[in-house]
């Protein structure tokens, strides 16, 4: 869909007569090009959206001329409350625009803003899934050609004051094998954030070129969960998902990509995302260390889970008896449906029991390879929550973990089910800050 976007209070702005409205001719240079694009568009076969942001009752005027044109041309229009900056119109639209499913955006403005507007708008459109066209009236600007300039931290502050776009608060999956007087963790769930694209909303967690939400939008919704779970959003390390089995030790040198992370600093959040791949969570009591690592089916097939505990082992000394280890929210075996080379690289590599066929279809046990690999390696099936045995039954208002995703569509993000533009929940897990004594003592060892 194709949507033209028009600020009457930017105009004003820019272009305001002595009573501080949009001048008739200024408005006749509107409504003419809103003509031109939409039917533009009308001729293309494009299906048209108008957002239109009105300032005043007084320029009702342009509001119906422009509710006139968009019914010749069969577009439909959407109204905005007055937004005194772009940074505020565009923020505003982009739930509209989203919701419309538009990602050809006709944005129209004087030329004085042109070049605040070419700053502006990928910090709020990301420019690889919206194709974004300035479309310049020639006005008189009262502003001289000056305009204000593009300011990231008022983007930054409009978005941390807007309601969560589902409004529903933050919630979190909490594994009752992790002890929380150690450590801190959770698995997200969709709700709470600010993304506004329907099979993104509201928290998604994860930064893409290929889906609708730029950084600013995923920041924040990594500084909501911050907040919500009592974490420092600065100390906020998150892996990357290029489902491969290399493990980032913090505090060594970055590597450009990696699937998982492992760490002994106590209030450094580590995470890993997920959208139907596994989120895996690590702890040791005994040592305080913690891991988080992405594992889709190649991770899985491919052992990161193991080449995690090898760290674990090796890097930190912990024991594999002491290794606690929960799955989070991934695609369960009722829906994960591969095909025929894809199972029989399974049952080659780990055994006929993690493939089922239903109805001559193959479906893969991701969750059953993970504890089957863990136990490969030294891990305790009792230390391992997978979402069944007493893991599995809700108690005391807990919920088990480990959920398909993709039969989940009110609480999670799944790829198979909604297609290239997925939202991506995380698994998370701190070490809990020393008490001041047990500082004392660990720094005199």
């Amino acid at each position: 869909m194709a949507a033209l976007l028009i600020s009457e209070a930017m105009l004003c702005r820019c272009c305001k007569t002595e009573d501080n409205h949009v001048s008739p001719k200024i408005a006749d240079i509107v409504t003419s090009k809103a003509d031109d694009i939409l039917q533009g568009m009308h001729t293309e076969n494009k299906k048209g959206i108008v957002v239109f942001s009105c300032f005043d009752e007084a320029d009702r005027g342009m509001l119906e001329k422009m509710s006139k044109i968009a019914t010749v041309y069969g577009a439909e229009i959407k109204l905005l409350a007055a937004k005194r900056s772009w940074e505020e119109f565009f923020i505003h639209a982009k739930p509209v625009l989203d919701q419309a499913d538009a990602n050809e955006l006709n944005i129209l403005l004087p030329k004085s803003e042109e070049a605040k507007c070419n700053e502006l708008v990928p910090f709020i459109f990301n420019n690889h899934t919206y194709k974004v066209k300035h479309v310049l009236i020639d006005v008189n600007d009262n502003l001289d050609g000056m305009t204000d300039e593009c300011n990231l931290d008022h983007i930054k502050k409009i978005l941390s004051e807007l309601p969560s776009s589902d409004g529903l608060p933050i919630k979190t999956l909490k594994s009752r094998i992790i002890p929380a007087e150690h450590f801190y963790h959770g698995f997200t769930t969709r709700c709470g954030g600010v993304s506004t694209y329907p099979t993104m909303k509201s928290l998604s967690l994860a930064m893409s070129l290929k889906k609708k939400d730029t950084r600013v939008y995923i920041e924040e919704n990594r500084k909501r969960l911050a907040k919500a779970e009592g974490f420092q959003y600065e100390m906020f390390e998150c892996a990357s998902a290029v489902h491969g089995v290399d493990v980032w030790i913090v505090g060594e040198d970055q590597p450009s990509s990696y699937d998982a992370i492992v760490t002994n600093r106590p209030g450094v959040t580590i995470a890993a995302p997920g959208a139907d791949c596994q989120t895996l969570l690590f702890c040791d009591v005994n040592k305080k260390v913690v891991a988080a690592a992405h594992a889709g089916w190649k991770g899985t097939i491919d052992r990161i889970q193991q080449n995690v505990v090898k760290v674990m082992t090796q890097q930190f000394d912990c024991n594999v008896e002491n290794i606690r280890v929960c799955i989070g929210p991934s695609i369960g075996v009722c829906c994960y449906n591969v095909d025929e080379e894809r199972a029989r690289e399974f049952i080659s590599k780990v055994g006929k029991c993690v493939v089922e066929q239903r109805n001559g279809t193959f479906y893969l046990d991701l969750w059953k390879t993970t504890v089957i690999l863990l136990e490969e390696v030294g891990i305790n099936q009792k230390n391992i929550d997978d979402g069944k045995g007493s893991n599995h039954d809700e108690v005391n208002g807990d919920v088990k973990v480990t959920q398909c995703t993709q039969c989940n569509k009110d609480k999670f993000f799944s790829y198979r089910r909604d297609g290239l533009l997925f939202g991506n929940q995380i698994g998370f897990i701190g070490i809990n800050s020393l008490h001041p004594v047990e500082s004392i003592i660990q720094a005199t060892l």
